[in-house]
């Protein structure tokens, strides 16, 4: 926020983070904090500007250890979520490899019967 001067919202660190439903489950400073941050890696990526040319590539690297955590946390399944998505998949692996479906593991699609 020091780089973008301030604004109506609150500073970053009193937004409280918060476990919500939907497609997005936390939600808050952290949130915010990340968000930003991959819209400024999108626009360094893509050569332009990053934040109007008030953020510099050596302020970008400083920043993405709070992108970092923020995915760390958002994008790490619970325990029992990772185990039935793995039971999950063993099924559709196993189904794969025994041709149900007509597929294989290797891709290349459906064998001619005949």
């Amino acid at each position: 926020q020091a780089l973008l001067g301030r604004g109506v919202a609150p500073p970053l660190q009193s937004i409280p983070d918060v476990v919500a439903g939907g497609a997005v489950g936390w939600l808050g400073g952290s949130f915010v904090a990340s968000s930003w941050i991959e819209a400024m890696l999108l626009q360094f990526g893509a050569g332009l500007p990053m934040a109007y040319g008030r953020v510099a590539p050596p302020q970008l690297y400083e920043m993405l250890e709070l992108h970092v955590y923020y995915r760390a946390i958002a994008d790490r399944g619970l325990s029992i979520e990772r185990r039935g998505e793995s039971n999950l998949l063993a099924h559709v692996l196993r189904d794969l490899a025994s041709g149900a479906g007509g597929a294989s593991p290797q891709g290349g699609g459906a064998s001619p019967q005949g």
